[in-house]
């Protein structure tokens, strides 16, 4: 038995199988992989006792299943952006897509650039793609299935509401 996910023509699944004890076995073992690499990197970040997965994460789950997010589009619209993103196995079978925007009216965005605003339209997106068909996977590795980035701006019970991150500095972006 393997633990690979391998999308197989005519099988049902990304794991190749339509068993759902093989499913339930591959699906743990990346689980396992995963959490110890988003708590290794920080790739999460805690809302009211409930770690939310960045990015990062969302899309290093994505690779270790074979399904990778493809910007299909993003495009103005009043005060911001939008944007559609397929989630695609390597062969290019379409597993799921998602749509997203990022405006000015939000609190943590109201004094950002155009370019900003059109990528975390992007990256919310993707996020979505991926926690579509993927989100059980996070939920078996400890993780709530809502992406962090779909959290900006939230806050709860007196929480400050985390702020937009860069992955590359591993740090806030800073208000001016």
């Amino acid at each position: 038995m393997t633990t690979d996910i391998v999308a197989r023509p005519g099988l049902p699944t990304l794991f190749g199988t339509p068993d759902p004890e093989e499913i339930l076995r591959a699906a743990a073992a990346k689980a396992t992989v995963l959490a110890r690499v988003i708590k290794e990197r920080g790739l999460a970040i805690s809302i009211s006792g409930h770690d939310h997965v960045r990015i990062e994460g969302w899309t290093f789950l994505g690779s270790m299943v074979g399904v990778y997010p493809v910007t299909v589009w993003s495009r103005p619209i009043e005060g911001g952006f939008e944007a559609r993103v397929e989630a695609r196995s390597l062969n290019g079978d379409l597993v799921s897509a998602a749509e997203a925007q990022c405006t000015d009216e939000e609190a943590n965005w109201h004094d950002r650039d155009a370019y900003a605003l059109r990528s975390m339209a992007q990256t919310r997106a993707a996020a979505k793609a991926l926690r579509l068909p993927l989100g059980y996977i996070m939920v078996l590795a400890g993780f709530e299935a809502t992406p962090a980035e779909e959290m900006d701006g939230v806050a709860h019970k007196g929480q400050t509401p985390p702020a937009p991150f860069c992955a590359r500095h591993n740090t806030a972006f800073r208000r001016y």
